[in-house]
């Protein structure tokens, strides 16, 4: 869990086309290797270029499958280990104001991270030590010496609160012992939350759980053959589908992408995918906006590629040779697909004793005691602009005709309407 690169499919405007599609992602750094810190780029899905480069002097490395997209306020979202050593912290990066937006100390680690689009809540799992024995070593200076010996590990499902990083429990599993990397999704239709397991009788299982009520809401074996497998899950909204590659372990093995399920177990393909020899775990991604499953793999010359799958025709719409630059972490920014789908949460105009960000005429206030990390976009969730506000400190929004404003403050969150000056 010490290494990163990552990577953001950016929204698009229209469901229907591919307009302005981007990946951003912690790229294998080949402009500056003696640079310290991350490599942020941009990577356009439809022009197959690269297009912007960013450097995060402020991280060295990230937890594998920690990363996620807040669709509120537009940033990338991952655990990572400081310049310089240090504990793990909680980063919140602003990719179209291109500034680190905040950062927090984990008081634990957690990995398989996603993020509620409906709820504005993010979600993970995180290990926790199920048995142990302690070691009694005698006395040391008159007191009782010894240590807890860990013999089993357990899997549990917690909410992670942005900015602050603090994490609440929401669901201990003692009997999930592994989870299988990169295996999860998320279906902010209903909030479920989507894992494979892999447990000691060599049967993969979909587990089903229904993050708001913090219960199991199903367990599904997947029916494989003896030398197939099942990993890189994705959720696709519009049609209800757990979709991920199934794979032919054997020697001549074949990749395809296909649909789970969800009742049986059995999957369904959606497409083959003979150029496909290997990949990294958390290297996929989907993109809501298009019905497209998104992948970072390799050919049978370990040479990376990305390419987009359209789940409803089965098309390969796009397959880049990334000329020897791999991304993992893949990630999607959706807002424009959740400003469509779920509207904007609580949108109310401010009063003048709330706390974090008030409007009038024409001024946006931060009238709480801590900053305002904040976002600005138009109806279509496009990007307007970004940034974050002292206390005390005011905007100048008198010239904007309209947007709608997400706000955040430690653990308190808002929104509103700015129309300029009234």
């Amino acid at each position: 869990m010490r290494a990163l690169i990552l990577l953001v499919l950016a929204f698009v405007l229209c469901p229907a086309m591919l307009v302005g599609q981007g990946v951003y992602g912690l790229k294998q750094n080949v402009l500056d290797p003696f640079t310290e810190g991350l490599l942020l780029a941009q990577f356009d899905m439809v022009t197959g270029e690269w297009a912007e480069y960013d450097t995060l002097g402020f991280a060295e490395a990230f937890a594998l499958g920690s990363s996620t997209f807040d669709n509120n306020i537009g940033q990338y979202v991952f655990v990572g280990a400081p310049i310089g050593g240090g504990p793990l912290s909680w980063y919140n990066f602003d990719v179209e104001g291109n500034a680190l937006s905040a950062e927090a100390e984990l008081t634990g680690n957690v990995h398989s991270v996603h993020h509620d689009m409906q709820q504005d809540r993010f979600f993970g799992l995180q290990g926790y030590p199920a048995d142990s024995v302690y070691i009694d070593l005698g006395e040391v200076d008159g007191a009782p010496f010894g240590y807890w010996e860990i013999s089993g590990w357990a899997t549990r499902l917690v909410e992670i609160e942005p900015y602050t990083a603090e994490i609440d429990p929401v669901l201990d599993m003692p009997d999930v012992e592994a989870v299988i990397a990169g295996a999860s999704c998320f279906d902010s239709d209903s909030g479920d939350y989507y894992f494979l397991s892999f447990g000691g009788n060599g049967v993969t299982e979909l587990v089903r759980l229904d993050a708001v009520a913090g219960t199991v809401a199903s367990e599904v074996d997947i029916v494989l053959g003896d030398e197939e497998a099942f990993a890189e899950i994705e959720y696709c909204i519009p049609t209800g589908e757990v979709v991920g590659l199934w794979r032919d372990l054997s020697e001549d093995g074949m990749m395809r992408l296909a649909s789970l399920d969800l009742d049986s177990g059995v999957p369904n393909e959606i497409a083959a995918l003979p150029q496909v020899w290997g990949f990294t775990p958390d290297g996929s991604v989907f993109d809501q906006n298009t019905n497209s499953y998104v992948l970072h793999y390799y050919d049978d010359q370990v040479n990376p590629h990305l390419l987009a799958v359209d789940v409803v025709t089965g098309e390969v719409w796009a397959d880049y040779d990334l000329e020897g630059s791999s991304f993992l972490e893949l990630e999607c920014t959706n807002r424009a697909f959740a400003v469509a789908r779920y509207g904007v949460s609580g949108l109310v105009e401010s009063e003048p004793q709330q706390a974090g960000l008030q409007w009038c005429d024409g001024v946006l206030r931060n009238v709480g005691p801590s900053v305002a990390h904040w976002v600005a976009v138009d109806v279509q969730g496009r990007q307007l602009a970004s940034g974050a506000t002292e206390p005390g400190a005011s905007v100048d929004w008198s010239a904007v005709d309209h947007a709608i404003l997400l706000w955040r403050a430690d653990r308190l969150k808002g929104s509103l309407q700015v129309h300029g000056a009234r």
